[in-house]
């Protein structure tokens, strides 16, 4: 299956998934109307609820391209130096 397959089938699945969650059907009602298999239907729901989970636990966060990172006794646990402002 090429890629542009693979994407096509994806956005097929996804439109599904989605006529799925607004029918209101059971999951083995919908699949037979539909005429695919309850193990598809499950398994495409998993993948995307799994895909849109981990969408949302990463967050780009900008570093300090050259803050130097010093450890203070006694005073704080960081000092930073630099030009930048954090």
């Amino acid at each position: 299956m090429t890629q542009a397959e693979r994407a096509a089938h994806e956005a097929l699945w996804a439109q599904r998934v989605a006529d799925y969650q607004a029918n209101g059907l059971s999951q083995p009602m919908w699949a037979r109307a539909h005429g695919v298999s309850l193990r598809q239907l499950k398994s495409w729901l998993h993948k995307f609820r799994t895909a849109e989970a981990t969408s949302s636990l990463w967050v780009a966060c900008p570093l300090p391209t050259a803050a130097t990172l010093t450890s203070i006794a006694g005073k704080s646990n960081w000092l930073v130096t630099g030009d930048e402002d954090l």
